[in-house]
């Protein structure tokens, strides 16, 4: 957070500038965008292997297909 020390000597919070503010949505956006292709790729990599391999890793084509993406948590803003 940036701040001001201009404001009879105190600190006052700046806010972030509405170009800051979207470029740090399109940010998450993009994050959350590569962290699905990823999901999907590592499932469709799990897909491919044979039932013997999957059972080796202890699941089954049921078990890849239930598997859903990480959920990510949400960052505390102040």
């Amino acid at each position: 957070m940036l701040m001001r020390t201009d404001f009879g000597g105190f600190a006052k919070p700046q806010r972030p500038s509405l170009l800051s503010r979207a470029l740090s949505s399109l940010s998450g956006l993009t994050d959350a965008l590569e962290s699905y292709v990823e999901f999907r790729r590592q499932r469709r990599e799990l897909l491919m292997l044979d039932d013997r391999m999957l059972k080796d890793i202890g699941l089954n084509r049921g078990d890849v297909m239930r598997i859903q993406p990480a959920q990510r948590r949400a960052k505390h803003r102040n």
